[in-house]
């Protein structure tokens, strides 16, 4: 192999990478670390999911922001797999129509720690656009935009 071709085949391989779990374990990780949850639920053949896969989810502050602040769960629209949602077991397919709602792909899918859904996102989301909206969930500013929301006074 040509010495470039290493250097390039070494820098991939040594290149940071982001853990997906199995949606049950994402949620149980999560919990014991409190840390948030972010769902990909994807199908396949999506064009879409495998661009975000090799952009936004290769970015390497993308990578830092996640590793930090979630535990990452990956849900397949179009899979049998059981998983358990609130006792019940239904099919990554059920969870993803009939709990996240998501009929486009991907869809994003934020938790907070205690599995709450804290908002969701359809469709690509480029690295920069990523950062800012993993950084709005992950540092907690949703909560205090709630909080400020629940304090602010109420017109008559």
């Amino acid at each position: 192999m040509p010495l470039s071709h290493a250097v390039v085949l070494g820098a991939l391989l040594a290149a940071p990478h982001l853990t997906w779990h199995p949606y049950d374990e994402a949620l149980s990780l999560a919990a014991r670390a409190q840390k948030h949850v972010l769902v990909n639920v994807v199908i396949a053949g999506c064009p879409w999911c495998r661009r975000m896969d090799s952009t936004t989810y290769r970015d390497p502050r993308v990578i830092e922001e996640l590793d930090q602040h979630f535990v990452l769960a990956r849900v397949d629209a179009g899979s049998d797999r059981k998983v358990t949602y609130q006792s019940r077991r239904m099919s990554e397919r059920q969870l993803a129509r009939e709990v996240y709602e998501a009929f486009q792909y991907p869809t994003l899918v934020f938790l907070a720690p205690d599995a709450k859904v804290v908002m969701s996102e359809t469709g690509f989301v480029a690295p920069v656009e990523f950062r800012s909206i993993a950084g709005y969930v992950g540092d907690g500013s949703y909560e205090r935009k709630l909080k400020s929301l629940d304090q602010a006074p109420r017109s008559p």
